[in-house]
């Protein structure tokens, strides 16, 4: 019986190392589930690692801390001359905006409202809550709104990236990506370097950057 107990130890020892590749990424991934669920948002498993590394944890006391939840802080729109407007301080009544720039605003605003709105993510939730915000900004007059209900849009969750929106009306199709920047990339969508020099200053701040692309156009 000895012998044979010998045998069966060997065994289980030279097997567990495959149960700890399954159970480490396994925990990984229900942590960071968790921690989401608390507005903890940690964007690699390797950054856990890493946490036994650090001396040192500085906070984001104002809004982190306070709030306990992201809040958008940008909101740029690319014009016909790759400039990026940032629309935070713009309304309907200021700056001279024109009806074209206005009626644009109003589409890409309500595609995030209908996007973020099928997500319980924190940052989908205060996009949803700036843009719900700002669209009434721009739709003071009840007759004048944008014709896209909800029958006319399927969305597909790509987790970990974003979000792929499918348009049909008018017996036409577009298609919407809302996401990352490896969102983007996988679906071919170029970002000119102008624009890729701004998001990686806003990444360099400790900001995250979603994109939104129509039809293959960021």
């Amino acid at each position: 019986i000895l012998f044979a107990f010998f045998f069966a130890l060997a065994v289980w020892v030279s097997a567990c190392p495959c149960a700890f590749g399954l159970a480490t990424p396994t925990a990984i991934l229900v942590s960071t589930g968790q921690a989401a669920k608390y507005g903890i948002l940690i964007r690699k498993g390797a950054a856990i690692q890493h946490t036994t590394e650090a001396n040192i944890i500085a906070f984001d006391k104002t809004g982190t801390l306070t709030l306990g939840q992201p809040k958008l802080t940008n909101f740029y729109i690319i014009d016909p001359n790759n400039n990026l407007i940032d629309i935070i301080r713009y309304n309907k009544t200021s700056h001279s905006l024109d009806k074209t720039s206005i009626d644009h605003i109003k589409y890409i605003l309500t595609l995030l409202i209908k996007g973020e709105s099928r997500s319980n993510h924190p940052i989908a939730q205060s996009i949803l809550n700036y843009c719900t915000e700002k669209f009434v900004d721009f739709n003071d007059d009840s007759n004048d709104t944008v014709n896209l209900s909800d029958d006319d849009i399927d969305i597909e969750i790509v987790p970990g990236l974003g979000i792929k929106m499918v348009l049909k009306y008018q017996n036409n199709q577009s298609v919407v990506y809302i996401g990352s920047y490896n969102l983007m990339v996988n679906n071919d969508i170029s970002i000119s370097s102008h624009t890729l020099t701004k998001t990686q200053s806003l990444n360099a701040g400790g900001k995250i950057v979603i994109y939104i692309s129509i039809d293959k156009e960021l």
